[in-house]
């Protein structure tokens, strides 16, 4: 800290000279112009001195008797006084840094991170966690502290939306997940944040497309196909995304349909991963017959009756899962298809047991009635009391629309 009547060092710049023929020399490259002075005043992040310097010093380094910097010299015209020297300390000096994501430009290597971290986060301000990921460059550093505001986000009951935008937090997290790709935990932490701070936020899953998080979403579900937590959360931002059509294309074209059924194959035992990965892709095909057509030849309808099968008893899944086969039937290359009958017995078994949830029966309807255009389907439909599902849930459907 420096007070009044301390004593700090300047160390001037060396200067041109002005001759009387008004030439100007050049200072010596060597030249040493250090001046000891004293501080009159302190007003919070200035301190002035008792002597003026030499003209134009301003930006020169101040230093406290132990030799440490303290602050930057700063000369200024003041209406009434004159020219007044005074310094800047360096606390300011570091925090306008810091908050304009200019400290990676200062040498912190050997600074040990949980230091770092205790010195700049500021618990009732969750985007200093942000500006320390953007500041500090060196890769242990940054890893560590996208880890450490990941876990922070992801602990928060509410999370801080506005200024998380304002910080340019999904820019942030977006391009961590770029740098850090080769590291599972940190690519795991991050998907789960974009999930958290995406969920149920327009404005912030375009934001989230806009700044090409798709393709690198669907990167890191490829590259890591055995961690299931990183194939619930993509499933989930995919089905996120794909809630705006305009989006659903996107998707498609970076491969995210082969993305969604391989999480689903990798692991069959989630209902997560089959929940939201049904929901995407009956979003993308929706009313998109070349979608579809890959679909059918990627043996999704394999994988769409394997997980209705699985999970017989979850609503929420069987439900995505019919408006999938609704929106697929209406197409040759899907009800022509030869597991197009073990997809019948699977829709016929959910609207029984879902016989009052209107949109599922609505879609297992629909779906019947398009493969049933196909004759070989007719008998199956039949044979597995399908008709008499048809008219036993017509009640819930003509209630609800």
């Amino acid at each position: 800290e420096i007070q009044m009547d301390d004593t700090v060092l300047i160390v001037q710049h060396p200067l041109p000279h002005t001759l009387e023929d008004g030439a100007v020399t050049e200072p010596q490259a060597d030249a040493e112009m250090k001046r000891f002075d004293q501080v009159i005043r302190r007003s919070r992040d200035l301190f002035y001195f008792k002597f003026n310097s030499q003209y134009d010093n301003g930006g020169s380094p101040v230093f406290n008797e132990k030799g440490q910097l303290v602050g930057l010299h700063s000369q200024r015209n003041i209406v009434g006084e004159g020219l007044v020297n005074r310094a800047v300390h360096i606390s300011s000096i570091l925090m306008h840094l810091f908050a304009n994501g200019q400290l990676h430009k200062i040498d912190a290597s050997g600074t040990p991170f949980a230091e770092i971290w205790s010195c700049w986060f500021l618990e009732e301000d969750v985007t200093s966690g942000l500006k320390v990921i953007q500041n500090f460059a060196e890769w242990d550093v940054r890893k560590s502290a996208v880890l450490e505001f990941c876990q922070i986000m992801l602990s928060k009951e509410k999370v801080p939306l506005e200024a998380f935008a304002s910080a340019d937090g999904l820019k942030t997290l977006l391009e961590s997940l770029v740098r850090f790709k080769n590291e599972e935990q940190v690519v795991g932490a991050i998907m789960r944040t974009l999930w958290k701070v995406t969920f149920g936020n327009t404005e912030f899953t375009d934001d989230l497309v806009k700044q090409n998080g798709i393709p690198e979403i669907i990167a890191a579900m490829k590259k890591y196909p055995a961690n299931e937590d990183i194939a619930e959360y993509g499933n989930v931002l995919l089905y996120n995304i794909s809630l705006t059509p305009k989006y659903c294309a996107m998707v498609a074209k970076e491969d995210g349909l082969a993305s969604l059924l391989a999480t689903m194959r990798g692991f069959t035992g989630s209902e997560v991963v089959y929940k939201f990965g049904y929901g995407a892709l009956g979003n993308l095909c929706q009313d998109s017959e070349a979608t579809i057509t890959t679909f059918v030849g990627a043996g999704g309808i394999d994988t769409l009756c394997a997980g209705m099968s699985a999970f017989p008893n979850n609503e929420y899944l069987n439900e995505n899962a019919m408006r999938l086969v609704a929106g697929c039937a209406k197409y040759p290359q899907f009800r022509c298809h030869e597991d197009a009958r073990q997809v019948i017995k699977c829709i016929i078994a959910a609207m029984y047991k879902f016989k009052n949830t209107k949109n599922l029966a609505r879609d297992g309807n629909n779906a019947l009635w398009d493969l049933g255009m196909e004759t070989s389907n007719r008998l199956v439909i039949c044979d597995h009391q399908g008709l008499e599902i048809i008219g036993s849930t017509a009640t819930a459907i003509s209630e609800g629309y």
